[in-house]
């Protein structure tokens, strides 16, 4: 089966996410596409966010692709070590006066 995992493009206007919001590396879907490649599944793994690809460009790649099985992420992991050295720390953590 072909099968396409995205990470859209994200935007956190007015969010009160608390996480990274620097682009990163979306582990969840780069575990899946393991397991899937394992059992024989051709995976097309696309990030919006890291390469700033917006929802149609996106829905392109994937049409040619020709994607049985489209996996969209619909919330980002609140995972700072992710993120580059303190980009979200003072967010998440702000310092005490």
């Amino acid at each position: 089966m072909r099968v396409a995992l995205v990470n859209p493009r994200w935007n956190f206007d007015n969010s009160i996410y608390f996480g990274c919001r620097q682009p990163h590396l979306p582990l969840e879907l780069g575990y899946t596409k393991a397991m899937l490649e394992r059992d024989g599944h051709a995976v097309l793994m696309l990030d919006g966010h890291l390469f700033g690809r917006d929802d149609e460009d996106l829905a392109a790649e994937i049409a040619d692709f020709g994607a049985a099985m489209t996996v969209v992420t619909t919330a980002k992991l609140p995972v700072l070590a992710l993120c580059p050295a303190g980009a979200a720390r003072s967010r998440a953590f702000p310092a005490r006066a």
